[in-house]
């Protein structure tokens, strides 16, 4: 883990960019103003997710978006 946050490897994305499955099985919704933007993101990508888990930076794109982390 890393001191703002922690890296991680977006493995899949559903509903056009609404969820992004990560490497660890982990689910993260997108709101809907900002799923234009990760539908368009192809994976696999590495992300940095933020220490508050509020923001997702698309390491390859430079891009941060809102997420929020789902129960499986």
């Amino acid at each position: 883990m890393l001191q703002n946050g922690f890296l991680a490897k977006v493995i899949a994305s559903h509903g056009e960019g609404a969820v992004l499955e990560m490497d660890d099985g982990s689910l993260w919704s997108i709101p809907d103003y900002d799923q234009y933007g990760t539908g368009w993101w192809l994976p696999p990508y590495p992300v940095l997710i933020y220490a508050n888990e509020m923001y997702l930076i698309n390491l390859k794109k430079g891009k941060k978006v809102w997420v929020n982390r789902r129960l499986k």
